[in-house]
């Protein structure tokens, strides 16, 4: 996917504090228990400021 279609999506949700729901990659951090905390999962997202 182009990198400038990808930042258009989620800069205003940044600057505007949309909260919008997004599927992201990110640290586990708990989010799914029987992962390790390190672990790259893709999960729902709320972004926003």
């Amino acid at each position: 996917m182009n990198m400038r279609l990808i930042s258009s999506i989620w800069q205003p949700a940044i600057a505007f504090n949309t909260q919008e729901r997004m599927l992201l990659i990110v640290p586990n951090n708990g989010a799914i228990h029987n992962f390790d905390d390190e672990a790259m999962v893709e999960i729902p997202c709320l972004v926003g400021a």
